[in-house]
């Protein structure tokens, strides 16, 4: 898989969009609090969920999750490829600073 932004979107839309699914099954639930974020959801919450609900959830977060990962891997390869062009480019731009600086030098002990 190749690492684009458009695909980091989407997957981000896909996770958000199983994460609202766990909120509004968990807020759903038979004698659930109300929980506002998914950062707040606790395992007493999940557990007033019934198997069937739960085990669509887990099985939906689990195709999400090879994906994501790919993703992921993808991302990284990306930015090492990146970032060893910039060291290069960086590189480049030392080299030619000093030999402008060599060049200065010599025409001022010229002088």
């Amino acid at each position: 898989m190749e690492f684009n932004v458009a695909d980091l979107h989407r997957k981000e839309r896909d996770l958000r969009s199983a994460m609202d699914e766990v909120l509004n099954a968990v807020n759903g639930a038979k004698n659930a609090s109300n929980t506002s974020s998914i950062e707040k959801l606790n395992h007493s919450g999940i557990m007033k969920l019934n198997k069937d609900t739960l085990a669509n959830l887990v099985e939906k977060l689990s195709k999400l999750l090879p994906s994501n990962i790919e993703l992921c891997k993808s991302a990284a390869g990306t930015l090492d490829s990146v970032k060893t062009e910039l060291i290069e480019v960086q590189r480049e731009q030392l080299k030619s600073v000093k030999k402008t600086v060599q060049t200065e030098m010599q025409s001022w002990s010229d002088i």
